[in-house]
């Protein structure tokens, strides 16, 4: 015998509910490939309802992997006033340069917080290097300002650091050397 179990829904989330109109629903595929879809949805006590084409991909997720994540957001002109932002993608390589950003990851079946970063730190890197897809959520804590930097630059940059060290190391070197060695 199945049983439903009823939700509440507090009455400041159905105030909220009442004010919006868009809702972006983020889902995986199977073997972990994220979408996003930004849709019009009507809500009631009872919850919030959207409408799709059978064919799109984000039913497809579902039925694959039956997650599903959400937001509505307060969408403004002014990026500076979105209240709430959220995304998931390859861009790679972030430095926060205002606000508070934190690490979670799936621990044991919930939302697990690892650390918080702050203005000059960053993150993303190990997936901007490897490819390897992000092993956790990065979500803002308070109002931020986070620099996206494109994978392959983040790339091209660490190379570049990366002969621009060598080559001094090998200067250092042969600088000692040619110290040490005796003059004759």
């Amino acid at each position: 015998m199945a049983t439903q179990q009823t939700v509440e829904i507090p009455a400041q989330v159905l105030d909220y509910l009442r004010l919006h109109h868009i809702i972006t629903i983020g889902t995986a595929s199977f073997a972990g490939m994220p979408h996003a879809a930004t849709i019009a949805y009507a809500s009631d006590a009872c919850g919030v309802y959207f409408s799709m084409r059978p064919d799109e991909l984000t039913l497809a997720n579902v039925d694959a992997n039956h997650w599903a994540s959400f937001t509505i957001d307060d969408y403004t002109p002014d990026i500076r006033k979105v209240r709430e932002l959220r995304g998931v993608g390859r861009c790679g390589f972030f430095i926060i340069v205002d606000g508070e950003v934190e690490v979670r990851r799936e621990g044991h079946g919930q939302d697990v917080v690892v650390t918080r970063h702050g203005a000059g730190q960053f993150f993303g890197e190990v997936g901007a290097l490897t490819g390897a897809p992000q092993s956790a959520t990065f979500t803002a804590v308070t109002r931020a300002v986070v620099l996206a930097v494109d994978r392959s630059a983040f790339q091209d940059f660490v190379k570049q650091s990366a002969a621009a060290d060598l080559a001094q190391r090998v200067r250092a070197t042969l600088t000692d050397l040619q110290r040490e060695s005796p003059r004759g």
